[in-house]
């Protein structure tokens, strides 16, 4: 009884994940959003942390994907307690430096 909920709970995120993706993709091809400033600054420079953590979080999210989807039962301690920490690092400079680009001199 718990395995066909945790399928029918899993099968709803799912799709509820999905439905967000095709509203986002539906709304760039649209033109609502606009991605042509995605990775560079606000004079058209491209920002290479932007970049970086643009790579980083496809990088993690398809890592993540291929870890849910495949047959393999992970214990909790099989996964490093850092794997996310990477992202989160590399984004830190850039936060740091639209903060301090922003405050008057």
């Amino acid at each position: 009884m718990s395995n066909s909920l945790e399928l029918v709970v899993g099968y709803l995120v799912c799709s509820v994940v999905g439905l967000f993706a095709l509203l986002v993709l539906w709304r760039i091809f649209r033109g609502d959003i606009n991605l042509s400033l995605l990775i560079s600054e606000k004079t058209g420079e491209a920002s290479m942390s932007r970049f970086q953590l643009l790579i980083f979080t496809f990088v993690i999210g398809l890592s993540f994907f291929l870890i849910v989807i495949s047959n393999a039962k992970l214990r909790a301690n099989d996964t490093p307690a850092n794997s996310a920490s990477g992202p989160m690092k590399s984004g830190l400079p850039d936060v740091m430096s639209q903060k301090t680009d922003t405050e008057p001199r």
